[in-house]
């Protein structure tokens, strides 16, 4: 390039005999050339980096000023020639990046197949041996791409513009702060760069407070930010430029760097769940990116909002993207429905989704506390199944019963055997040939499900009966009928011999048949005493029915 050229012919080295008609002509076209680097708008001129790209819509230019291969500048199909003095066409090429001669001094450490071997390099003092003072540069050197000062094309510092975004990934409607430097890149001048500085991006997004902001700096370098929030859409690379239009000392530059931008989705499920308090709420959690997102984290940070005071949740990060459990612990004391709100978080916002936690309890009672039943027969508890004060009534699960601690030849039937609370229950115990004694039961109502799941129980006292000390009950019955006044004292004492004879025949004669007989003759008379209006049916039924009547008593012994 004569331009080029031309400025390195301004080295006090460089011999000029024979080419003063040459210099002339290059001198004037460099005065040319650096009119054209110095029109306004058009900072890339002075940009090392941009300079050499094509200037014609026509050819694809010099991809990042690469250099050394042809194919970047002419279209396809075009021969390609060789230049003299160049061993190998085509790839290499002799380009932009080839080491300056003769400065760069001859040999293989100069001139390589990166850039381009050039043959036939004269050995120029001193910048080859015994001096050895070469200067390795290419054409991207400020020494060549600057101009010079003419009266035509007053002289303006070149600038260069750098770009940076930090966080360099961000994530959609977050946002990241943009910072424009601009440096001053004439060494013979240490003028601040001063001005506005115009952002845009590649994709939609917002810039705060504005999407200009004002130089500020010192010592030949300047800066200022803006906030960039990138909008929904926007995931993937988004270009950020920034544009300098100079001032009176300074000519224009652009710059511009890659943001990454992301998105992602939180999904929980189930989303209501109940849970028997001081038990645990599972939620499958689910992040998945936005097809398109770069430069997302590897994880989110998991917290939930709306727990109760005694409540607590773990765990506390997530894979993004990827699906794990979210547990919530219930505590002691809370009951009811809360509207949680489940967050993963990264640097700038977060993603949620929203559940329903219901919370409920229960107790379980039984009447009476301690219940009478015969070696042989059966008797009745009633299970109570009640809901605590305070807990939900969303999605209640059934609570099946179950009684533990019965004695051999017992068993226990409930009816119904579950239910939702609040419900009632009947316990049937039913003996066969159980041995007597005083047994503790335990009676549990259990919400099956894990781990929301658990129970809740009572302690109830079963007392199992002979026939014999079942009489003595009878006795009791009968002598609170003669305190009442509905005996006299000779028909109470006729039963009441009755019952003893029939208690003495079972303990200590083993008389089953006495007995029956005594028994038989007791019913007998009860039932006299009903037809003569001596008693009324209800009062008979006291003694002679029931699960520990005299009629219960004849069929344990049996009779």
């Amino acid at each position: 390039m004569l331009t080029s050229w031309a400025r390195r012919t301004g080295d006090p080295t460089f011999d000029k005999t024979g080419e003063k008609d040459a210099v002339l002509i290059a001198r004037l076209i460099d005065r040319l050339f650096a009119m054209w680097q110095s029109e306004p708008g058009h900072p890339e001129r002075l940009d090392p980096a941009q300079l050499y790209k094509a200037q014609s819509t026509g050819h694809n230019g010099y991809e990042n000023t690469k250099g050394g291969d042809r194919t970047t500048i002419d279209p396809p199909g075009t021969p390609n020639p060789c230049d003299d003095d160049v061993q190998a066409c085509l790839q290499p090429w002799w380009g932009i990046l080839s080491p300056l001669e003769p400065w760069a001094g001859p040999g293989d450490t100069a001139q390589t197949a990166a850039t381009g071997i050039i043959q036939n390099v004269k050995s120029v003092r001193p910048w080859a041996p015994p001096e050895n003072q070469q200067i390795f540069k290419d054409s991207r050197d400020p020494s060549v791409v600057l101009p010079p000062s003419y009266d035509t094309a007053p002289h303006i510092s070149a600038t260069s513009l750098n770009v940076s975004c930090s966080p360099s990934s961000v994530l959609v409607g977050a946002q990241t702060a943009c910072t424009a430097t601009v440096s001053n890149l004439d060494p013979t001048s240490s003028q601040t760069p001063s001005g506005p500085v115009t952002f845009s991006s590649s994709r939609p997004g917002s810039f705060t407070p504005a999407q200009s902001c004002n130089l500020s700096g010192t010592g030949g370098s300047s800066s200022c930010s803006v906030q960039f929030a990138p909008s929904a859409g926007s995931v993937g690379v988004v270009s950020i430029t920034a544009t300098y239009n100079g001032d009176a000392n300074h000519l224009g530059s652009t710059g511009s760097s890659s943001l990454n931008v992301f998105d992602f989705t939180l999904t929980a499920t189930p989303s209501d769940r109940t849970v028997l308090r001081g038990n645990f709420a599972p939620s499958t959690v689910t992040t998945a990116l936005v097809p398109g997102s770069a430069g997302a984290p590897a994880s989110v940070g998991l917290a939930v909002s709306g727990l109760p005071a005694d409540a607590s949740s773990g765990p506390s990060t997530l894979a993004l993207p990827g699906t794990g459990t979210l547990t919530i612990q219930t505590g002691a004391v809370s009951l009811g429905d809360f509207a949680l709100t489940i967050s993963g978080t990264v640097q700038g916002g977060s993603r949620s989704a929203a559940v329903g936690l219901h919370i409920y309890d229960f107790t379980v009672t039984t009447t009476p506390s301690s219940l009478q039943v015969l070696t042989t027969g059966s008797n009745t508890y009633s299970v109570s199944v009640l809901s605590a004060p305070g807990s939900t009534t969303t999605g209640l699960p059934p609570i099946a019963l179950a009684v533990s601690g019965l004695p051999s030849g017992a068993t226990g039937g409930f009816s119904p055997n579950s239910g939702t609370p609040s419900f009632v229950s009947t316990l049937t115990i039913t003996t066969s040939s159980t041995p007597s004694g005083t047994y503790t039961l335990t009676i549990a109502g259990t919400d099956g499900r894990t781990p929301e799941g658990g129970s809740r129980n009572t302690h109830s006292t079963l007392v199992v009966l002979t026939p014999a000390q079942a009489l003595q009950l009878v006795i009791n019955q009968v002598n609170d009928l003669q305190s009442d006044g509905v005996l006299n004292h000779g028909q109470a004492n006729s039963l009441v011999v009755k019952l003893r004879h029939a208690i003495d025949n079972l303990n200590h004669r083993q008389h089953k048949r006495t007995a029956c007989n005594q028994l038989s003759a007791f019913v007998h008379e009860v039932n006299a005493y009903v037809s003569t209006g001596i008693l009324t049916p209800a009062q008979a039924n006291t003694p002679l029915g029931g699960p520990l009547g005299v009629q219960a008593i004849m069929a344990a012994i049996p009779c």
